[in-house]
């Protein structure tokens, strides 16, 4: 009976112990995965540059690219090719993150808000056909603005010897602004090949890049909340970098009030690029009555991620508030 006796205590001891160890495993693995430091803070956050540009037309040379739809329903810098849009770029904070809470899952998936949320909403008309009639006549008075400019350069050129001063910047200019008619004459063609259309579609393109240690990594897109003004990438070769810190996003919300702590990299609209040093700093901010998070663009920029004075993470600024954790769990959940 004592045998017996020893053997089950000897066997509840060591349930007991195993036990004991996985609560203090796990509430150690909770404690690191709620809570970050400062340090862990700025592992966390990653430059995103993004070029953005639309198209309207029905494919093949049936087809205008601009930068974005103006107040005026207008197209801006509408062109016949987006090079010239490609090669100016967006930067905006982002995030590494995990797809399931308290697990190692980033697979290179980053956070981040969709560059210029508020004028996205209304850059793809539901009429195009309006908007490229008003585009038209809008380059009509330019290209006659254009002919009149290039007519005052010629003019100046043929009284105007190599030898005065100003004569190369004139026929510098004058050159520019052929180019620039003989572009703005091959977007009216198109305008005027759409507008026999039956119907259009405009589109919106972006192509994102992840900046980390002086490297440029391409990614793809999973996923976008157009709603939140969230975007979620991930690398092509689905690396995550060694030093990177993952944020767990928690199923639950959590209160998004008083004193913040805001991660990003200070000066990203700052140009050019090399000027802002490749490192996340911490910034203090208050969410103000109205419960929104404003901050100078100098410091925080849409797509930061924000923590609570004990380092939990609450959500991502998306350049008007905060955007609580559950909706970016939701989103990591829902991609394609």
């Amino acid at each position: 009976m004592r045998k017996r006796n020893k053997r089950r205590m000897s066997k509840g001891m060591k349930w007991s112990l195993l036990v004991a160890i996985v609560l203090v495993a796990l509430t150690v693995y909770v404690l690191m995965c709620c809570f970050s430091s400062q340090r862990q803070m700025r592992n966390s956050v990653v430059v995103v540059q993004s070029n953005v540009w639309y198209s309207v037309g029905t494919g093949a040379n049936k087809v205008v690219y601009f930068a974005q739809s103006l107040h005026d329903s207008t197209f801006l810098a509408p062109c016949t090719t987006p090079k010239a849009l490609i090669e100016t770029p967006h930067f905006t904070s982002g995030f590494w993150a995990n797809k399931l809470a308290l697990l190692p899952t980033s697979s290179g998936r980053v956070v981040t808000a969709i560059p210029d949320v508020a004028a996205y909403k209304d850059t793809l008309p539901s009429d195009a056909i309006t908007m490229t009639q008003k585009t038209l006549t809008k380059l009509t008075t330019q290209t006659k603005q254009l002919k009149r400019e290039i007519k005052e350069t010629d003019y100046y050129i043929k009284v105007h010897g190599v030898q005065d001063e100003g004569y190369n910047a004139v026929a510098t200019y004058a050159q520019t602004l052929r180019t620039r008619l003989k572009e703005a004459q091959n977007v009216q063609q198109r305008l005027a090949l759409l507008l026999k259309e039956k119907s259009l579609r405009v589109l919106r393109h972006t192509r994102y890049t992840v900046l980390v240690d002086g490297k440029a990594l391409p990614t793809r897109c999973l996923h976008e909340d157009q709603q939140w003004g969230l975007c979620l990438l991930q690398t092509t070769d689905r690396q995550t970098p060694w030093h990177a810190n993952a944020l767990s996003a928690l199923p639950w919300d959590m209160s998004a009030a008083g004193e913040m702590r805001v991660a990003s990299v200070p000066g990203l609209d700052l140009t050019p690029l090399s000027a802002v040093k490749d490192s996340a700093m911490i910034w203090v901010a208050n969410v103000e009555t109205d419960g929104r998070l404003r901050m100078h663009t100098t410091l925080g920029q849409a797509g930061s991620p924000v923590f609570s004075s004990w380092g939990r993470f609450i959500g991502m600024y998306n350049g008007r508030g905060i955007v609580p954790r559950n909706i970016i769990a939701q989103m990591l959940w829902n991609e394609k």
